[in-house]
């Protein structure tokens, strides 16, 4: 398991990469973090959220599918991160 790492985004360098993950990193813990000062009578509201987890990350999912495709379809729309590889590759799905 352990913590996770974002292979690509949003079309940055692999050199930029790391310290991306380290802000995002830091952003988790910090929410992590606040929790220590919530009611514990309203902790019932975060099961709720992380209940919700799969369902969103298949709404993620199904998103980045399409907005893959619309890239591909229409490259001009979209931000270069979106667009396909120059190399002809297939971009990883999230």
């Amino acid at each position: 398991v352990g913590v996770p790492s974002l292979t690509a985004a949003e079309g940055l360098s692999p050199r930029l990469l790391p310290a991306y993950n380290a802000i995002l990193q830091a952003w988790g813990l910090a929410s992590l973090l606040s929790l220590v000062e919530l009611d514990p009578r309203r902790w019932r509201w975060v099961l709720v959220g992380y209940a919700s987890l799969p369902l969103l990350r298949h709404s993620a999912r199904h998103h980045f599918i399409w907005v893959t495709d619309q890239a591909a379809s229409h490259p001009a729309w979209w931000n270069r991160g979106l667009r396909p590889p120059a190399d002809g590759s297939v971009p990883p799905v999230p």
